[in-house]
């Protein structure tokens, strides 16, 4: 079954259309990873899928409905955001950050319901901030803060949960433990996911499905495992390296060797 849908998307911050054309669907309950180069348009069609951008032609559809037809606090019950870049007051608690995902639940100047602290509660469980819960987001580790906004992500118990590079910034230990809990929430509840990375051998090990982006365009589509080839990745990123195989999960790495630019300046040299 498809959940989110983008048809023959054009977008655009000026002029000049940063994506043309593009159309992705997005199955329940799959881990859909976007992939490209810095500036190839892949925030800006996440944007788009998540109803912050509207497109200049084209359309989103939200579980078979035009997106921008469904009411806002409905659209948020559904899906949920963990964004790039977060502000966040500094007197909040992590209690109180991932209070704010029950808004779309909560009747207009309401408390929150016994039902809606509970969610509260197993959203700080989920992502093992039971310890935190009553620090300021403002003293949390980079680790710790990205989990407290997947923790407000999941307060809104949505179906489609939707990260724009949740590991940048994070160390390595970081990083693993955040992409094992987005797999966890796959796994345990079923929830579709779609996210930005910059890590291809991320993408590839987490995923069940890439989209691969360049210059604006959907470039391929395709299983995880089957996209890592040298010279997709070559075509893709324009790097020269080699796949190997990873036989604890089965699963292919690119090692990066040299960037197509530094082989062209080096045989430039020699002809020099």
């Amino acid at each position: 079954m498809i959940v989110l849908e983008g048809r023959n998307l054009t977008l655009s911050y000026t002029t000049r259309p940063v994506i043309e054309r593009a159309s992705l669907a997005v199955r329940q309950g799959e881990i859909l990873s976007l992939i490209g180069p810095n500036g190839s348009g892949k925030s800006t069609l996440l944007k788009a899928l998540c109803r912050l951008m509207k497109p200049e032609s084209g359309e989103v559809r939200l579980f078979g409905e035009d997106i921008w037809k469904i009411p806002t606090k409905e659209v948020a019950g559904k899906v949920a955001i963990v964004p790039q870049v977060k502000h966040v007051p500094a007197e909040v608690t992590v209690r109180d950050l991932v209070g704010f995902g029950r808004f779309p639940h909560m009747k207009f100047a309401h408390s929150m319901s016994r039902e809606d602290e509970m969610r509260v509660e197993e959203a700080i469980a989920t992502t093992k901030l039971e310890k935190q819960a009553d620090r300021l987001v403002a003293t949390l580790s980079g680790g710790e803060r990205q989990r407290a906004w997947i923790a407000m992500a999941l307060a809104q118990t949505p179906q489609i949960l939707i990260l724009d590079e949740p590991t940048t910034f994070l160390d390595i230990s970081h990083q693993l433990e955040i992409m094992e809990t987005i797999c966890k929430l796959n796994r345990e509840s079923h929830m579709t996911i779609i996210m930005v990375l910059h890590d291809i051998n991320q993408a590839v090990r987490f995923s069940d499905t890439i989209c691969a982006i360049k210059s604006g365009e959907i470039v391929a589509v395709e299983k995880a495992k089957e996209l890592m080839t040298k010279e997709r990745i070559q075509a893709l990123f324009g790097v020269e390296g080699a796949v190997f195989e990873d036989p604890e999960h089965a699963c292919p790495f690119f090692i990066p060797h040299r960037s197509i630019d530094k082989i062209s300046k080096m045989t430039n040299r020699r002809q020099l």
